[in-house]
């Protein structure tokens, strides 16, 4: 009788477990196919009237952080939208010293496309804030704004993957910034452990906006005078 009950038990518990649902493991979302159409500058809203030169501006520094890669660097996308480093260096060259000619430049050396595909389509933008400082610190202007210290380093993780033709690492975010240490690179200090030295600042502005532009990354700051 003990073995019969011990029988249904464990069967018991075997018809438990197989008749319990698994949870489907979620895998990566699939990334939505597209496709790119040329068109025309014409067809632009705004086109005749945007004022291009800051366009140019971020043009020509992105050409400047590519001519220390390997021209058959493939550029973020894996190469199939951005095309390689080789691919960049007429326009790039082109670009230097071009003033008040900035919309025949980019309808010289690019071509608009439009994209097309099916699902939700999302623009990824940049955003520079612009805040109000003084040169001299008061009740409001109160937190300081430093320069870039000297022992922050910046390390190109692309870099290292195209050379070492590292999957892992092409997954890895673009740059890290760090310092040196000895012969090491560690993580930077946080934002809340940095103690400036005195006469280090070069601005001062509001706590909440330094704090939002240290979170942006980047910004421009505006003086009354």
């Amino acid at each position: 009788m003990r073995g019969f009950i011990l029988i249904v038990l464990a069967s018991s518990l075997l018809w438990g477990c197989a008749s319990t649902p698994r949870q489907p493991t979620r895998g990566p979302a699939e990334a939505a196919e597209f496709a790119l159409a040329a068109s025309a500058f014409e067809r632009l809203p705004g086109w005749a009237d945007a004022d291009l030169a800051p366009a140019l501006l971020a043009f020509t520094r992105a050409c400047e952080g590519r001519r220390a890669r390997a021209q058959d660097a493939a550029l973020p996308g894996g190469g199939r939208y951005g095309g390689t480093v080789a691919d960049w260096t007429a326009a790039c060259a082109a670009a230097v010293g071009v003033t008040g000619a900035e919309r025949a430049f980019f309808e010289t050396h690019f071509i608009p496309r439009l994209v097309q595909g099916g699902g939700e389509a999302r623009l990824t933008a940049y955003y520079e804030p612009i805040i109000e400082a003084r040169r001299a610190p008061d009740a409001y202007f109160s937190a300081p704004l430093v320069r870039r210290p000297g022992d922050l380093v910046s390390v190109d993780i692309a870099a290292f993957a195209e050379a070492y033709d590292d999957q892992t690492l092409r997954g890895a975010p673009r740059r890290l910034t760090g310092q040196i240490v000895g012969n090491e690179v560690r993580p930077y200090p946080r934002r809340g452990e940095l103690n400036p030295a005195p006469g280090a600042a070069f601005a001062w502005a509001h706590p909440v906006d330094v704090y939002n532009l240290q979170i942006q990354g980047s910004g421009r700051i505006s003086f009354p005078d």
